[in-house]
């Protein structure tokens, strides 16, 4: 049976990485030391322990990834890493059980399927994080074991179940801000996200295909890294589209930066693209928008956020995507920044997620 949590609960939190310079999971940083001011003590599980610095009330213990060091290993001793990794898992959710009354899970819905058993039986609360649309049978299983779970959008969460709030992203609104005065003659662009197809990076070369044709000056600036031997070989058809493009010299491939440094990056452009076909409320579209950079998207997520004013692109179509680009850069901000700070703040998310935990 589940116990009523205090109203600061101690709280278990289970997630994939604790490194405040991780261009992925740097964020995650932030979240924790959210988490620490409305809960009693942390107890953080992660699979890779980076840099940190984080409050008196928080214990970090690493499942170990950092000691491989990115060796490549072969399949059977994938096997028995995994294994090991699980081991020590049920170790410390066992030996700590009596450091913590509930569980947040992010975005690994595995780590319930591996101890969800455990919990329940320890009558701890168990909540899940989960922003992506693939629905598999971990997260079935998941699903069924969790008390809660929450994601940023009805987009976000495909699979039914009555357990589900929608809260949206947590983003850091003292740390993305408009700091910037400096207006351009011209759009500086960006794009910030996976180097994938399922991002259409690619593409976007072709709207500046566009704004190129039209003799428009612009500058593109390209942030991301691949993440899968499909996103690897995408990454090297992007860098030689890039390497034979007329206007070669007005873009940078930045490849990918610790999250600390995004804030004063996207402060120096004008305009996101996002032509995601995820469908998922993207949190870099959203961080953009918090520093006050205007974003054209073709993410049906970002609809009812964007098409006011006539950002929001349909279908791909490299001249309308063109012209959205050209009028968002003359478009005041203002409005994408208030709703980031009203329905996005990570203040209000942490204190939400462990409102609905007690």
């Amino acid at each position: 049976m589940t116990r009523m949590l205090p109203i600061n609960p101690r709280l278990l939190i289970v997630t994939q990485s604790v490194d405040a310079d991780s261009p992925v999971f740097g964020f995650f940083h932030r979240w924790i030391e959210e988490f620490a001011k409305n809960c009693e003590s942390l107890t953080v599980i992660c699979l890779l322990e980076g840099e940190h610095n984080l409050p008196k009330n928080v214990r970090v213990f690493s499942l170990g990834k950092e000691r491989l060091n990115d060796r490549p290993i072969s399949i059977w001793n994938r096997a028995e890493v995994r294994v090991a990794y699980s081991i020590r898992f049920l170790l410390l959710i066992w030996n700590e059980r009596k450091n913590y009354d509930a569980v947040f899970v992010h975005m690994n819905p595995e780590y319930i399927v591996l101890g969800g058993w455990l919990w329940r039986l320890l009558g701890k609360r168990i909540g899940l994080w989960y922003t992506h649309k693939q629905v598999n049978f971990k997260l079935r299983v998941a699903e069924f074991m969790s008390g809660i779970i929450w994601t940023a959008s009805s987009e976000s969460f495909r699979l039914a179940t009555h357990k589900l709030e929608v809260m949206g992203h947590g983003i850091d609104v003292s740390h993305f801000r408009p700091t910037s005065t400096i207006s351009s003659t011209f759009p500086r662009i960006i794009s910030v996200s996976r180097i994938s197809d399922t991002k259409r990076v690619v593409e976007i070369l072709d709207v500046c295909d566009v704004l190129y044709s039209r003799h428009k000056p612009f500058k593109l600036t390209i942030i991301g890294s691949p993440a899968t031997p499909a996103d690897i070989a995408y990454g090297k058809l992007l860098l030689e589209r890039i390497s034979h493009s007329a206007y070669k010299d007005d873009i940078k491939y930045v490849g990918p930066i610790a999250h600390d440094l995004l804030p004063g990056i996207l402060n120096n452009h004008d305009v996101e693209i996002n032509l995601s076909k995820t469908g998922s409320l993207d949190k870099t579209v959203l961080e953009a928008m918090a520093c006050g950079v205007r974003v054209v998207s073709t993410n049906i997520a970002f609809k009812h956020v964007l098409e006011h004013d006539g950002l929001f692109v349909k279908t791909f179509d490299p001249d309308t995507i063109a012209d959205a680009v050209l009028r968002a850069w003359q478009t005041d901000a203002t409005r994408g920044v208030d709703y980031i700070q009203k329905n996005h703040s990570l203040t209000l998310l942490i204190g939400r997620i462990v409102a609905t935990l007690r």
